[in-house]
């Protein structure tokens, strides 16, 4: 099994922490920041290992909240670049990041600041969330602003921040009740940036939207279809994933994939009936295209794992690569599901069921069976 990011934000974790604060605040006691900070500490996940380490800083730190950001930014400012984050090591700021939401909320502009610069390292998208439910004026200000700024992480910050079902963050009920209004113009702004990371957030925002309000959410992407250069097509095509996924009508048609008469499924089987952990389920599917297709098919195949309650499945497709299909060509797809262990989602034993989704039409499978709990 992969590693788990929580794994790697132990002891030495806080022992880096205590050691950047000292060196810009002499008055840091880093021996009882690091005894209080590991007092339970192993006991916790991620988010709460770096709320505790949160709760520590500011039981150190001057108690003038603009004082203590000023801190953080210099702790920032001092690292060299062996010590400048990337990829998961980024997450040693996230400390800092609970910092700002839960003890510099009422000092907004100071707080904006810093997050500008925090974004840069890690990501702002956490703490600017409480910011926009307290002070939305001058936060759409600011948003309005970065998606001009030069920095890539500062652009993406103005569409990931506001996205309406932004994974391990704060709720915030106006953009899930009207995800259209506030950012739009920070949306349309953004749908041809140069960077391909922060094209990928927008993308993920109007996923996000299209689960919520579907309708509202097409209707954009239909607009932004028209004459869309093929870096806006990708995104778009990205961003209505989910409603590709449940066979949405509208969704399916905008992008070619409506139900194909001329499209016949031969034959689909599963291989073998029972599964365990660390083996694979192998698909075999056989089209037969009767006319020239004028895109290419689009086929997932549909997993649906059964939960602890009696009776409830989790859906779960898996898209396969089908190419365009010329007039009467016969094209057989193989797919294979590795069943392992995983921290996201566990495996019950019993009866699963299993079905091809085909341009958004379902063609039942039957079931198989996995053989314990993993």
């Amino acid at each position: 099994m992969a590693k788990r990011l929580v794994d790697d934000y132990g002891e030495a974790r806080v022992v880096a922490l205590s050691q950047r604060i000292a060196a810009v605040y002499p008055a840091f006691d880093p021996a009882a920041f690091q005894r209080q900070a590991m007092d339970g500490f192993e006991a916790l996940g991620l988010m709460d290992r770096g709320r505790q380490l949160s709760r520590c800083l500011h039981a150190q730190l001057p108690a003038d909240p603009v004082h203590a950001l000023t801190l953080l930014r210099q702790s920032w400012a001092q690292l060299t670049p062996s010590d400048e984050p990337s990829g998961f090591n980024a997450f040693q700021f996230l400390p800092d990041s609970f910092y700002i939401a839960d003890y510099a909320l009422d000092w907004p502009a100071e707080a904006l600041e810093t997050q500008y610069f925090l974004t840069q390292r890690f990501t702002s998208e956490f703490c600017l969330r409480p910011f926009i439910q307290r002070w939305p004026v001058e936060v759409y200000a600011k948003l309005n602003a970065w998606v001009e700024d030069e920095n890539e992480h500062v652009r993406r910050l103005v569409s990931e921040a506001t996205r309406p079902r932004l994974p391990w963050a704060s709720r915030l009920p106006v953009l899930i009740e009207d995800p259209a209004t506030p950012v739009r113009a920070c949306l349309e702004a953004l749908r041809d940036d140069p960077s391909a990371y922060v094209r990928r957030s927008v993308a993920n925002h109007l996923n996000d939207w299209s689960k919520t309000h579907p309708e509202s959410m097409l209707t954009l992407v239909e607009d932004w279809w028209s004459d869309a250069p093929p870096a806006r097509q990708q995104l778009l095509r990205h961003a209505l994933r989910s409603l590709l996924k449940s066979a949405h009508p509208r969704a399916l048609a905008l992008l070619g994939h409506e139900p194909d008469a001329d499209l016949e499924l031969q034959h689909a089987s599963l291989t073998p009936q029972t599964c365990a952990a660390n083996t694979c389920l192998t698909l075999s599917a056989t089209l037969h295209a009767r006319q020239a297709t004028s895109t290419a098919p689009l086929v997932y195949l549909v997993l649906s794992f059964k939960r602890r309650k009696p009776g409830a499945f989790y859906r779960k497709p898996f898209r396969l690569a089908c190419p365009p299909l010329a007039a009467n060509q016969t094209l057989t797809l193989t797919y294979q599901h590795r069943f392992k262990p995983l921290t996201t989602r566990r495996h019950y034993a019993g009866e699963q069921q299993a079905a091809l989704l085909i341009n958004g039409q379902t063609y039942p499978l039957g079931s198989f069976w996995l053989a314990e709990d993993f």
